[in-house]
C-alpha cells in the first residue's frame, strides 16, 4: 500500500500528513527524517465508505496506521479523505490517538502542494506586512545561499507584499518560506486562504486556527519542481524538533487523548472564488 501520509495525484503526492512525532527540516541537533515518520509510513488497514452528509453524497477513503516504539511513543493515526461529486473541494482529516500511558509529543502539518501558476494572486485574511507575513530568515541545510539570495531575504523581510502576486517566477529559486501570523476567522472560528488563478478560478485552503495555530507558506520554482504551497496549516513551524521545542511549539497529547486536524482544500470555480474572496475581505484583520 502507499504511505499513510500521502494523498496521491497523477504526478505524485499532492498533499501529505507531515509529522506526527517530529516535523519540519531537521536542524544540526536533530536526527529525525524530513517532515517526520508519517509521510512514508505504511497503513495497516484501509477503508472505502460511501455515504451522505450535509454536503450530499460522498466517497471517503481512510485507514489506520499504528506506531509503536519500545519504551517510547505508541499512537494510532487515522487519516481520511472525503469527496463530494459536485465540489472541487476535498475534506481531509488526520486523527492521532495517544495509546501510551504517558504524554506524547506531537508535531503536525498538512503539507498541500499546489501548482506554481505564474501571475496567480494570494488572498489571505491578514495584511502583507512584515509583522503578519514574515519571511523565514533561517537558511535550511539543503539551500546554499548566494549573496543575491541573502539580499532578497532582506528585501522580502521589509516588503513581503512583493510575493502577493506570483509575477516574478525567478524569485522562488531557491525556495521562499513565509509565516502568516494571526489570520482572521469567521464566526465559526474558521480561516481561509486562496490562490486566485489568472482564469478566475482559485485554489483554496480552509481550517480552524484553534486546531492548527500556525500557517506556513512554501513556494519553489526552480525548474525541477514548481510548487505553491500557499497555506500549510500546522501545530508548529517547520524548523525541526530542537528549534520548535525551544520555542514551545511542540504539543503534548495526554494519554488516551485524540487530536483531530480537519482541513478543507481544493479548487473553486469562478463564482465560488469570487464569493470566497468577498468572505475573506470580511474577516481580514489588519
Amino acid at each position: 500500500m502507499p504511505g499513510a501520509g500521502a494523498i496521491h495525484s497523477i504526478n505524485g503526492a499532492f498533499a501529505y500528513h507531515a509529522g506526527v512525532l517530529r516535523n519540519g527540516t531537521p536542524g544540526p541537533a536533530d536526527n529525525h527524517p524530513l517532515h517526520g515518520e508519517m509521510p512514508t509510513a505504511r497503513m495497516d488497514s484501509a477503508t472505502l465508505i460511501f455515504g451522505r452528509d450535509a454536503g450530499g453524497d460522498f466517497a471517503e477513503l481512510g485507514g489506520t496506521c499504528e506506531y509503536v516504539m519500545g519504551f517510547g511513543p505508541h499512537y494510532m493515526a487515522r487519516p481520511r479523505v472525503r469527496l463530494h461529486p459536485d465540489s472541487g473541494l476535498i475534506d481531509v482529516e488526520m486523527a492521532v490517538e495517544n495509546l501510551s500511558a504517558h504524554p506524547m509529543e506531537l508535531m503536525y502539518m498538512l503539507h498541500a502542494n499546489f501548482d506554481f501558476v505564474a501571475g496567480a494572486r494570494i488572498v489571505q485574511p491578514a495584511p502583507f506586512t512584515p509583522e503578519r507575513t514574515q519571511v523565514r530568515r533561517i537558511v535550511p541545510g539543503h539551500v546554499t545561499p548566494s549573496p543575491d539570495f541573502l539580499a532578497l531575504l532582506d528585501d522580502l523581510a521589509r516588503a513581503p507584499a512583493r510575493m502577493e502576486v506570483l509575477d516574478e517566477p525567478d524569485l522562488y529559486s531557491p525556495e521562499q518560506v513565509f509565516y502568516i501570523r494571526a489570520p482572521g476567522t469567521d464566526d465559526t472560528g474558521r480561516t481561509r486562504m486562496l490562490m486566485e488563478l489568472p482564469d478566475g478560478m482559485a485554489f483554496s485552503v480552509g481550517w480552524r486556527p484553534e486546531d492548527l495555530p500556525f500557517c506556513v507558506r512554501w513556494i519553489l520554482n526552480d525548474g525541477d519542481a514548481q510548487v505553491a504551497a500557499f497555506a500549510l496549516p500546522a501545530t508548529c513551524e517547520p524548523e525541526g524538533y530542537t528549534a520548535e521545542k525551544a520555542k514551545g511549539n511542540v504539543r503534548l497529547l495526554p494519554p488516551g487523548a485524540t487530536a483531530r486536524f480537519p482541513v478543507t482544500l481544493g479548487l473553486l470555480g469562478r463564482d465560488e472564488a469570487a464569493a470566497a474572496r468577498a468572505a475573506i475581505a470580511l474577516i481580514r484583520k489588519d
